[in-house]
């Protein structure tokens, strides 16, 4: 067998991760309550934090404390989200707001890049409150937030292949 080389290895990555970010840190405050316990907050951020993680969009998330900045106002402002990413030394930020909402809670998220100086996402999600609902939606919520697709194109992109029954 032939050993690959290097530039194979690099074609072979580049093929089959086109979406992964190349070295970036993204920041992971708490999420703003608005309406809602500051523990709801605080457990959804951990559960958004995760599943960013989990995407591979970042190669590092860091989950920091809320910095006193952070309120409603900071997440439309690009030089609110610019300092937040600055004193936590990451090249991203991904935050937003929980609140309640149509379906139980509303989740407004925002992802600022230092890169661009400009918030390059924003996109608000709403389900039911229960835990279950919140764990089974926020892997939907971040691959839409990340690609900028629509969370029901996430989710149609998601569904089981269709397999047909064997006919004996």
């Amino acid at each position: 067998l032939r050993a690959f080389r290097p530039s194979g290895i690099a074609l072979l990555v580049a093929l089959f991760a086109p979406g992964l970010a190349s070295a970036a840190t993204v920041a992971v405050p708490p999420l703003v309550p608005k309406g809602v316990d500051a523990k709801v907050s605080t457990n959804v951020s951990g559960l958004l934090s995760s599943e960013l993680d989990f995407s591979g969009a970042y190669e590092t998330v860091k989950e920091i404390p809320a910095p006193a900045s952070l309120n409603a106002a900071c997440l439309t402002s690009s030089s609110c989200l610019a300092g937040i990413a600055k004193a936590a030394g990451t090249d991203a930020v991904m935050t937003g707001s929980v609140g309640p909402g149509p379906e139980g809670v509303q989740v407004y998220l925002v992802i600022y890049d230092v890169a661009k100086g400009a918030i390059t996402r924003k996109q608000t999600f709403n389900c039911a409150a229960d835990p279950s609902s919140l764990a089974d939606n926020a892997g939907k919520w971040i691959k839409a937030l990340v690609s900028g697709q629509a969370p029901a194109a996430v989710a149609a992109a998601e569904g089981p292949e269709k397999f047909e029954a064997p006919t004996d």
